[in-house]
């Protein structure tokens, strides 16, 4: 698969320039293009549109891995891509009702419950859950983490009894 990634995009495009490990990006920013690494870093991009497609390829080759099916899964990939984009939609339905209800700060946090209700609604023809069971419970964890409250611990003290059971053997 990597030769022909690599036939399709240039050889250094999908490659992450982090894997590379060059000395001069260690102590840069990550996720912003660097134009003083033009002529010292190797197939570091010259421009920044460069930049910004390999950024592209790099999310695609993201978008391909997730594309994998779960283990264990009998069918091809344009019935999971169909079951995915059923279940996309269902999730979005859900997330709807949870918008409602919960006020998110962090963007990030809304997309991870989003993601985690598409792994909880994805089932086959069949109605049966494709994922295992254990992604579906620390998905449902997950969930549960992000939206229900905590319970709040309860800290009795025990010491009075202790003393009035000291008090009575005196």
């Amino acid at each position: 698969m990597t030769i022909h990634f690599e036939r399709v995009i240039g050889k250094h495009e999908g490659r992450s320039l982090r894997r590379l490990g060059h000395w001069f990006l260690r102590d840069k920013p990550r996720g912003q293009w660097i134009p003083e690494a033009v002529g010292i870093v190797h197939a570091y991009p010259p421009t920044l549109e460069a930049w910004e497609r390999r950024q592209a390829c790099g999310y695609a080759l993201a978008r391909l891995v997730y594309a994998q099916p779960p283990y264990g899964w009998k069918g091809t990939k344009k019935e999971l891509l169909r079951l995915r984009a059923k279940a996309r939609g269902r999730a979005a339905a859900k997330m709807e009702k949870i918008r409602m209800a919960i006020k998110f700060e962090d963007p990030r946090a809304e997309k991870a419950i989003d993601t985690v209700l598409q792994i909880l609604e994805l089932k086959d023809d069949k109605g049966q859950h494709i994922h295992g069971p254990k992604d579906l419970i620390a998905a449902a964890r997950l969930l549960c983490d992000f939206t229900q409250p905590k319970p709040v611990t309860k800290n009795e003290h025990v010491i009075k009894a202790a003393e009035d059971w000291l008090e009575g053997l005196e």
